[in-house]
């Protein structure tokens, strides 16, 4: 009974809130509720309750953060006045806005289903639980659309994929839900090879845990992987299962004959540069390829920004 009267003052409150810090302070104090609850021993059920409160404050702090108007990356209006905050301000990150804001993004009927369905499985309901079930809606609704790539044949393709990342049994952190991914199959089956000339170079981002994915990606276009360069991020502290992964991979494969780098062209294998937005790579990669291969008809696939000498394709742009 003492549980039920905290968790409907709890839903009361978040429904009156008015602002991002009143429901950080409430998530706060339900993340450390749920897990003095779990510590003590008790029922998935009860503890649960107080994992969908620190749910539901992170969807309803989202909301405000998608609301507010925009000053510049970071900040937000507070309450629709004068003061402006940043979220160092608040005490979040920008990882941290962006989830709770993808959060705002569920439609309620889904929410309140995930609730509903894991309330009595323990360990059921986390962030990013309720961030897979959204990408996993996300990704059906993208297999209702027919992927189309633009005409034309290219001596370079540069490819960024957004990979589906697969959460390891009993983990707990990072997911797939910066950006609207895609499987495996859907990446695989993209007609690529078409779109490649008879001689053609291939340049594909991937970070270490999905390395596997990438060589049958590779094979399913019609490449052969020959080498790879290394961009490790500095000034960053990485995620990952097993270690903090502080570099990410680009592939470089050959279709026909594609001639080689000329010696002078050939850079060093390993990038530093600092990490950037999220999956954003770096801005010198564009320098670094057009020195190796000048005179090529390139593409971007997946591009966020069009870029002068080069066809671009993607949903950003």
């Amino acid at each position: 009974m003492e549980y039920l009267v905290k968790w409907n003052r709890a839903k009361k409150a978040i429904a009156e809130a008015k602002s991002v810090d009143e429901l950080k302070k409430i998530r706060n104090q339900a993340e450390a509720y749920r897990y003095a609850l779990k510590q003590a021993g008790e029922a998935p059920e009860v503890v649960n309750m107080a994992s969908e409160i620190k749910l539901r404050a992170e969807r309803r702090a989202g909301e405000f953060l998608k609301k507010a108007e925009k000053q510049k990356p970071g900040e937000y209006q507070r309450s629709q006045g004068k003061i402006v905050a940043s979220y160092k301000e608040l005490g979040i990150d920008h990882n941290q806005a962006h989830r709770w804001q993808k959060m705002a993004d569920i439609p309620e009927e889904n929410f309140e289903e995930y609730i509903e369905n894991n309330i009595e499985v323990p360990d059921g309901l986390s962030t990013a639980g309720a961030l897979k079930m959204l990408s996993d809606l996300e990704l059906s609704k993208k297999r209702t659309k027919k992927v189309v790539l633009p005409k034309g044949k290219y001596s370079l393709i540069y490819a960024d994929p957004p990979w589906e990342y697969r959460i390891e049994k009993g983990a707990r952190g990072f997911t797939e839900d910066q950006y609207p991914i895609m499987s495996l199959e859907d990446i695989s089956n993209l007609d690529v090879g078409n779109l490649a000339a008879k001689d053609c170079i291939l340049f594909l981002w991937v970070t270490s845990p999905l390395l596997e994915d990438a060589f049958s990606v590779i094979n399913s276009w019609g490449f052969i992987y020959r080498t790879s360069m290394v961009w490790v991020k500095t000034e960053s502290m990485g995620l990952g299962y097993f270690v903090r992964v502080n570099h990410e991979l680009l592939l470089i494969c050959k279709k026909g004959e594609h001639l080689t780098p000329t010696p002078k062209s050939r850079p060093d294998s390993v990038i530093y540069s600092k990490r950037r937005k999220h999956s954003q790579k770096p801005d010198e990669v564009y320098k670094i390829i057009e020195k190796m291969y000048p005179s090529d008809k390139k593409i971007e696939l997946f591009a966020r920004d069009k870029k002068k000498g080069w066809s671009s394709w993607g949903n950003e742009i």
